[in-house]
Order: structure tokens, then sequence, then C-alpha cells
């Protein structure tokens, strides 16, 4: 084997990327593990070391699968996600509030009066 050869067969990536399971393969797998699990000792760690999966995984698997059975599928809500705690943590004040105070501003500047949304209850 030449040294070019076998530089281009090793091939290092700048990122790992992290595996995604589909429930299809968790769900196979639970159901090999259950099927085997009375052929003896190891037998769930042979499934496991072949796979390249941790026990944690399937323990974690197996709870969430249980959580489905038990309660059926989570509702998944469309569109961008709203988080009133992002902008509350972050100690900047609501984008609403900017425009307010930027608008008293331009009043002050023009000498007119800007109704308080505060008073308002808005």
């Amino acid at each position: 084997m030449t040294p070019e050869k076998h530089q281009n067969e090793t091939q290092v990536l700048d990122a790992p990327q992290r595996r995604h399971l589909t429930p299809e393969y968790k769900l196979r797998i639970l159901q090999e593990i259950d099927s085997r699990r009375n052929e003896g000792k190891g037998v769930v760690g042979e499934i496991l070391r072949r796979e390249g999966i941790y026990a944690s995984q399937v323990a974690s698997s197996r709870s969430s699968l249980e959580e489905v059975i038990a309660n059926g599928l989570p509702e998944k809500k469309r569109g961008r996600k709203t988080s009133q705690t992002t902008c509350s943590h972050s100690g900047k004040s609501s984008p609403g509030a900017a425009h307010h105070r930027g608008s008293k501003k331009i009043a002050e500047m023009y000498r007119t009066e800007v109704p308080d949304n505060d008073e308002d209850g808005l």
C-alpha cells in the first residue's frame, strides 16, 4: 500500500455529526431486546454494541414509548415558538416599549403630547 493511497482512505471531518435515531429504529431495537432478553446473559449488551448505542438511550426510548402509550402522541404546534421568558431574562424590555420610548422622544422634539399606553391599560 502506497502512502498516497492510505491518505486518501482516511478522512477526518471538521465537526462530528450527531446521530438521529428515528422512532421506527428505536421501536425495532426495543422489540429485539424484549424478544431476546430470555436467551441468557449478555444478549442485551451484544445488541447495544452491534448498534453502537448505550443502555441509557434504550431506557430513554422505553420511557418515552411508555409515555406515548399512556398519554397519546403530543400535539405539535406549528409556526415559530413564542416565549415570554427570553425577553424578561435578557434584561431588555420588549420591542413595543422601545417603540413607545422612541415616539415620546419624537414628540418632545416636536413638542406634542403622546398618550401614555400604561394609563390606557393596553
